[in-house]
């Protein structure tokens, strides 16, 4: 008889080979239910993002989302375009979308679905990464936004089967153009304007109740000058902007100016008068160097647009300037028909460098309603 030791041992091997049996079936039974799992979440994914997309769009949802990315795009000087669930490109165009990556949940392979101002349904196997942080730069248009990152028409069909965009549509990067006057409208003047704000802090903060308490201190002249329809100068506005020990943020206080013969008028914050007081020089502007780089920059950029179709709407700047740019805007008379973006009344807003630089990319198309 065979030892109660040898009859251990071969119960071991026995128990050793079901082992490792099991755990074969498991380890190639695992890779199949892993892509099952995967794919019914991206299932799900799909179909929730497609259901709210849809009950956005009938509530309007995406145009009160526009008005605040707008908003505060102004206040940023062109540097806010992306949020949760929006991307409004240069162009004034936008799409509404849900995104996830494997990266942040790794049941969900990478995922875009959105529906275009065109109203057009879109969907990406793009990897955007976590919080859309590969986009890097604002698409100029929606075009150029569906090039640049694979994106595939659908029809909305919540049961749509979706294949690799990556694959089938490799992104098509479209290098942005720079326009280069050769014309340098340098630095503005505007510290006549300056030196009275600064003379104006203990005034206001006296006079004015609505300032009572507030530590002001001098930030920079803001200087819009409008234009009418027929290009004639309607005013010239100026701001004088504060920090303001009250507020946080990146919020600040204004005081409103109007200039007169060489007399600056300031206004309390109900509109009021506050003070006046001369000032010691004239406020420089360099607008006729302005003009000409922003209509030969739209002209260069799209030949199409004769410059007899532009007016121009205004021209904004402070000093001391943000990012060392002005804000020239002209307005499009008529539709042109090769410009998906141009129609009429449409804004043209370029940001001009002070070494007479226009880039193709950062130049705002909006609507008038926008």
């Amino acid at each position: 008889m065979r030892s109660l030791a040898a009859k251990m041992k071969k119960g071991c091997i026995v128990a050793l080979l079901i082992a490792v049996a099991v755990s074969a079936g498991v380890f190639i039974g695992l890779p199949a239910w892993w892509r099952t799992t995967r794919h019914a979440a991206g299932e799900q994914f799909r179909r929730d993002a497609v259901r709210q997309i849809q009950e956005w769009a009938e509530a309007g949802w995406e145009y009160e989302h526009i008005a605040f990315l707008a908003e505060q795009h102004e206040r940023t000087q062109g540097q806010v375009w992306l949020a949760d669930h929006l991307i409004r490109m240069h162009s004034g165009e936008w799409i509404v979308y849900f995104a996830e990556c494997s990266k942040a949940n790794p049941r969900i392979a990478d995922i875009f679905i959105g529906r275009g101002s065109d109203g057009r349904w879109y969907y990406s196997t793009y990897h955007f990464c976590v919080g859309m942080i590969t986009m890097w730069e604002r698409p100029r248009t929606l075009a150029d936004f569906v090039n640049e990152y694979s994106m595939c028409e659908f029809d909305g069909d919540i049961g749509a089967t979706f294949g690799n965009t990556v694959a089938l549509m490799p992104p098509q990067r479209r290098e942005p153009r720079t326009y280069d006057s050769g014309i340098q409208p340098g630095l503005p003047d505007l510290g006549p304007i300056q030196r009275v704000a600064t003379a104006a802090i203990p005034i206001a903060t006296n006079s004015d109740p609505d300032l009572a308490g507030h530590g002001l201190d001098f930030f920079s002249i803001r200087y819009e000058h409008r234009f009418g329809e027929s290009g004639s100068a309607t005013g010239v506005e100026y701001t004088a902007i504060y920090r303001d020990s009250t507020l946080s943020g990146g919020n600040a206080t204004g005081i409103d100016i109007d200039l007169r013969d060489s007399t600056a008028y300031l206004k309390t914050q109900e509109g009021g008068s506050l003070w006046s007081s001369e000032i010691d020089g004239e406020p420089k502007v360099p607008e006729g160097k302005l003009m000409q780089i922003g209509l030969s920059a739209i002209t260069s950029f799209w030949p199409q647009i004769h410059s007899s179709r532009l007016s121009l709407e205004e021209i904004v700047c402070t000093d001391p300037m943000f990012w060392e740019t002005y804000s020239v805007t002209y307005r499009l008379k008529v539709q042109i028909a090769d410009v998906a973006q141009a129609a009429p009344d449409t804004l043209i807003e370029l940001r001009v460098t002070t070494n007479g630089l226009v880039l193709e990319k950062d130049i705002e198309w909006r609507g008038t309603d926008r």
